[in-house]
């Protein structure tokens, strides 16, 4: 049965409509033939040098190898090409956005490169891809290191059927989507060992910011 990762092993009793939303959205696929993404890794090792600056970067991009026999998977390889590699549009295939993404990285260093110091800058990005319940794909990207850009830890959940990013909205109406706050605050509570908001706030939370983002992994239980 599907499940958002999140909600694992939380006491879903005071939800019961949570679960109802999702496995209504997957049964609604089931009727239709859907292709499987086949995977390969694309991985990419490289050091830029401009002057006194240095950029060590590193790409491992889980690729969809069939994407061209399907245009729900052409959709999902395009929208994965763009987030990994921060562009703003999809030049091609992996390989070609590697290398505008190099290129782009080494045009923020030529400023720098007549600096009377050295720097060093590091980038690692890595992806991987999961298969749900035959209708989903969970797409996973995580970034670290050194680079003055965003990173950290991003997920996506595509429609296998339809190539489109599944949203809160798409799981939950306003009133799931206000018990799942809940919820995220109940176990908040618990793991630091309070009883309200004040105590949050005594934690460095802010309260009223305290909500589900779009960042969240649909799972198999």
């Amino acid at each position: 049965v599907p499940t958002i990762r999140h909600l694992k092993n939380t006491n879903m009793k005071r939800f019961p409509a949570l679960g109802a939303s999702l496995a209504l959205l997957l049964a609604a696929g089931c009727g239709e033939q859907t292709v499987a993404p086949r995977f390969t890794t694309l991985h990419v090792d490289t050091l830029l040098v401009c002057g006194t600056a240095r950029y060590s970067v590193r790409y491992d991009f889980t690729s969809i190898a069939n994407a061209s026999e399907d245009a729900a998977l052409q959709a999902i390889e395009e929208a994965n090409i763009r987030n990994f590699f921060d562009l703003e549009y999809s030049p091609g295939s992996a390989r070609q956005a590697a290398d505008t993404a190099l290129a782009d990285l080494y045009a923020e260093m030529i400023p720098d490169q007549e600096t009377e110091y050295a720097w060093e800058n590091t980038l690692s990005a890595q992806s991987d891809a999961a298969v749900v319940a035959d209708t989903l794909l969970v797409y996973t990207i995580d970034m670290s290191g050194y680079s003055g850009g965003a990173h950290g830890y991003t997920v996506r959940n595509y429609s296998l059927k339809g190539g489109y990013d599944l949203m809160l909205n798409d799981l939950f109406d306003a009133t799931q989507r206000d018990l799942l706050d809940e919820l995220i605050r109940d176990k908040l509570y618990d793991r630091y060992g309070v009883a309200d908001d004040v105590g949050l706030a005594a934690e460095g939370f802010f309260p009223e910011e305290i909500a589900a983002t779009e960042n969240f992994a649909i799972g198999e239980q």
